[in-house]
């Protein structure tokens, strides 16, 4: 499948074909869902008129059907990560963190396997697409420091800037938020959910320009807030 046919996101009821001006994007989430309990109500708050997930659901401290149960409940969205692959494939289940093989229920299985790779949806600013690494790859790496160099010939980078009908790029993996220029795109990476690794909820404002970052230090509650600038 290209690019240019990959499964959509629509707005919602009322206005299917609306571009998006306000987008919630929940990092890797690794499980904790009380976090994500908050940050979804934050998001919902500052108006998110849809929120997607990244991917990397599995795997953390929290409690997985709990944290399925809230993406379902809320309607939201969302690509596999490696985490949840690995889940699936009962790999790298040593892992710190990793849920057991036993955690794979029908329910659980059933969730995972309906997630694609990739996503993509429609903004004011133009075609955003919805992956966990780099685009079709989950475990290649692009941080807000990244030398793109590094990625000259990885065939799912070098499909990404050949795509010329995408403007935008939401990613997660790396745990880092950040907002950048990649070529033609403008790659925003949402950050994470896990405790220890500086967890964000993100809302992207394509009509402003711009990225919010809200620490999610405590569980209840976002606290302080980065603002972003994305590049026009």
């Amino acid at each position: 499948m290209s690019l240019v046919d990959l499964p959509r996101i629509v707005r919602g009821p009322g206005s299917p074909g609306a571009p998006l001006r306000r987008l919630g994007v929940l990092g890797d989430i690794h499980a904790e869902h009380e976090r994500l309990a908050t940050a979804i109500a934050w998001m919902k708050a500052e108006g998110a008129e849809r929120i997607v997930h990244v991917g990397d659901v599995a795997d953390g401290a929290g409690d997985l059907p709990r944290t399925l149960a809230i993406l379902a409940e809320h309607g939201i969205v969302g690509v596999a990560g490696n985490h949840d692959r690995w889940l699936r494939a009962g790999q790298m289940r040593e892992l710190r963190g990793a849920h057991p093989a036993s955690a794979l229920t029908a329910e659980v299985e059933g969730a995972l396997r309906g997630w694609p790779p990739l996503l993509q949806l429609s903004t004011v600013r133009g075609e955003l697409l919805v992956c966990h690494g780099v685009g079709r790859d989950d475990m290649l790496v692009l941080k807000g420091d990244t030398i793109l160099g590094f990625l000259t010939g990885q065939p799912a980078f070098e499909e990404l800037l050949a795509a010329d009908h995408l403007a935008l790029v939401v990613a997660g993996h790396t745990h880092q938020p950040s907002v950048r220029e990649v070529g033609h795109l403008v790659w925003i990476n949402a950050g994470t959910l896990k405790a220890d690794d500086g967890p964000v909820a993100t809302l992207v404002d394509f009509a402003r320009g711009e990225a919010r970052f809200g620490g999610l230090e405590s569980p209840e509650r976002v606290g302080e807030i980065e603002v972003v600038r994305v590049p026009r």
